[in-house]
């Protein structure tokens, strides 16, 4: 009983250890985010959604959007549209960051209240420091540090709970979507813009040989040229080492999240958003080598789009980035 109680100190410790590191990672990109603001400077794309001919070609496929569009903004609309038919819909936004999604889902009436979580403490600061200057929607919208791991929701309390990558950020899924069954309202609903794709990045051969075939097949020579001068010209898994050091959640139990969401929730909705190869493709600072303005990047960038959707329809791969939507299946038992 002794060396089960220390086991469990152990583990528990642990825990709280990767939590630390996690929140020092976070804490530290806000204040590098806004280092950046102060001195003007722009570091460039932060992955492979963010290049807008990228997202403009996923919005095309997954909402018949056309045009110049965002990430942020197809999910607004697709809240929007979803939250139409409650009367004032209020949620919980999960992973919240600096808070720009959620006031901008308030300020325009997607949401009538929000109360973003975050473990960061300098990205919870920058909310509640931003959400100051808004008088209008500062009684609608509430943010606070929380470690979604150990969260505690009180019973029927929302009609939505938003992930915006998010769960691939979780290591206690089964804790957590438990809390979510319970604290949602009887008609409420998950809704998650993820990656579900392998744990820890720990990508298939198929998927590092079909990425490498788009990146030798379709990316212009110059290019690279470029990557190879960079040291960015090999397509590789991260080792498990490397991804402790970054970012202990990161993907942390990615590969799981459905699995143990359905457990508790059906599937009502699912988007495949892509991003299986393109996302290995554009890793890292190579992202920032395609130019929007440049045509001959655009048909590379379509061209490797079009190929991963046909692998993806064909089942020979599964799309790693997808939207979702949850609703709780029929409870048996009340809150206990």
């Amino acid at each position: 009983m002794r060396n089960r109680a220390r086991y469990t100190r152990v583990v528990v410790q642990s825990i709280r250890m990767r939590g630390n590191r996690v929140e020092e990672h976070w804490s530290q990109w806000q204040r590098e985010q806004e280092s950046d603001k102060r001195l003007g400077t722009h570091r460039g794309y932060v992955d492979w959604a963010d290049h807008p001919t990228v997202w403009n070609l996923v919005s095309k496929e997954a909402f018949g959007t056309s045009g110049q569009r965002s990430v942020i903004g197809d999910f607004a609309d697709f809240l929007a549209c979803l939250m139409s038919p409650f009367e004032r819909p209020n949620a919980l936004s999960l992973c919240c960051g600096n808070g720009d999604f959620e006031r901008q889902l308030v300020r325009s009436r997607v949401l009538e209240t929000v109360d973003g979580v975050d473990l960061a403490s300098a990205r919870v600061r920058a909310a509640q420091e931003q959400l100051a200057n808004e008088v209008a929607i500062q009684e609608r919208c509430r943010f606070c540090v929380a470690d979604v791991n150990r969260l505690s929701l009180r019973p029927r309390t929302y009609d939505l709970v938003i992930a915006k990558s998010a769960l691939h950020h979780v290591e206690s899924l089964e804790r957590l979507f438990e809390e979510i069954y319970w604290g949602l309202k009887t008609e409420g609903c998950i809704v998650a813009m993820d990656f579900f794709g392998p744990s820890r990045f720990q990508w298939s051969d198929l998927q590092l040989e079909l990425a490498h075939r788009l990146w030798t097949e379709c990316v212009p020579f110059e290019i690279r040229q470029r990557a190879k001068a960079d040291g960015l010209a090999y397509l590789e898994r991260p080792s498990l080492d490397a991804m402790m050091r970054l970012d202990p959640s990161e993907a942390v139990r990615s590969s799981e999240i459905l699995a143990v969401g359905l457990e508790l929730f059906t599937l009502e909705q699912e988007i495949p958003l892509g991003g299986t190869l393109m996302n290995l493709m554009l890793w890292g600072d190579r992202v920032n080598y395609f130019d929007p303005g440049a045509e001959p990047h655009n048909e590379c960038l379509q061209q490797a789009f079009l190929q991963e959707r046909q692998w993806i329809l064909e089942g020979l791969i599964e799309s790693d980035f997808r939207l979702i939507v949850l609703k709780p299946k029929k409870r048996t038992r009340s809150y206990a």
